[in-house]
């Protein structure tokens, strides 16, 4: 009986917390949907760098960049400031470095481990199951001794 139920609460422990455990899947899970959810991220960020690369050889865009720059056409009208501005073109695409990729850190209890905590619940199973078994028995001898109060 000690060693199925030792067998019992190993599987059980390593089941939930163990290295391929329950647990640590649901983690595994959580970690995986922030990837994907950075990765659609990058993909908006990719897909507005490709807009970007394909309108910026435009006619239109290659004037507001020269004009940005200070250069005119020959029709343009060329005003100066006393002081100087900044022109911001919005054209600026920015692109988050990566911090590279970690490997996963193996988390979790091995199966050694299970095996030594799930002594201790096999030990308080088999202690309760003698104590109960115990007082089972000193009530069958107390109505073998007593046979009157037990009618």
């Amino acid at each position: 009986m000690f060693f199925y139920l030792l067998i019992i609460y190993t599987a059980l422990i390593y089941g939930i917390v163990g290295e391929r455990g329950v647990l640590i899947n649901r983690d595994y899970a959580n970690q995986i949907h922030d990837e994907l959810q950075e990765v659609s991220s990058q993909q908006v960020v990719l897909e507005n760098a490709k807009r970007h690369l394909d309108t910026i050889w435009s006619k239109e865009a290659l004037l507001d960049r020269a004009r940005s720059l200070g250069y005119v056409q020959r029709q343009d009208e060329v005003y100066y400031f006393s002081q100087e501005m900044e022109m911001d073109t919005g054209s600026t695409v920015t692109v988050p470095e990566d911090p590279g990729r970690q490997p996963r850190k193996k988390t979790g209890i091995s199966l050694p481990g299970s095996f030594l905590i799930a002594l201790v619940p096999t030990v308080l199973s088999l202690l309760g199951y003698a104590a109960i078994r115990r007082n089972i028995r000193k009530r069958q001898q107390r109505s073998f001794v007593y046979p009157h109060l037990h009618q």
